[in-house]
This record gives structure tokens, sequence and C-alpha cells, in this order.
């Protein structure tokens, strides 16, 4: 799947980088998987359509619909980022509660 969208042209590579960043964020994230999963289904389901728009705007010359492949190509890479950014909230998180409840065992050891 990944290989036909990035022959798709940059709406295509912009789908593909969103893919492969719920990819990263599944594989490092427990509790949001199921969510993730499901929006990896999404963008499977919707992957031929975006890049058959891909390919229909890269033939027209119509300013109003590159502006459309353009919209979308941005916001592909804005739900690549906000993916990305919270599964490395959730590492955060998770150390920042690892460290407290390590330093409240070494104050009651102490």
């Amino acid at each position: 799947m990944i290989g036909e969208v990035f022959a798709g042209g940059a709406l295509g590579i912009a789908l593909g980088v969103l893919q492969e960043a719920v990819k990263r964020a599944r594989d490092r994230s427990v509790t949001t998987r199921f969510i993730l999963d499901r929006l990896k289904a999404t963008i499977d389901s919707i992957t031929p359509l975006l890049l058959q728009i891909d390919k229909v705007s890269e033939e027209m010359e119509d300013p109003q619909s590159r502006r459309v492949n353009e919209d979308l190509k941005l916001l592909l890479k804005t739900a690549a980022s906000l993916v990305e950014n919270n599964a490395e909230l959730r590492r955060r998180n998770l150390l920042k509660k690892l460290r407290f409840y390590m330093r409240k065992i070494k104050e009651k050891l102490d």
C-alpha cells in the first residue's frame, strides 16, 4: 500500500508520511493503539480516492483544484505531526510519572 502512495505525487507523499507516523505511534503506544488502528483503516480506505484526486489535479491547470490539493497536503502533514506529537507526549508523561513515583519511594526509604 505504501508503495502505491509514494507513486502518487505530492499528495501521495504527504499521505505516506501520515501512514508512517501512525505506524510509529501505534508501535509506541499501548493506550491509543485501538484509535490508531481505526485511523490507519480510515487512511487505507481513502488512499485510492486521494491518489485519484492528486492525479486529476496534476493533469488539470485549474487553480481551484491546485489550491484544494495544496490544502489537502497541508492537512495531511498537520495530521502526521499531531499523531507523532501525541505519541511523544504520552511517552513523556509516562516518564514523568515514573520519576515522580521513584522519588516518592526514595523519600519513604530515607
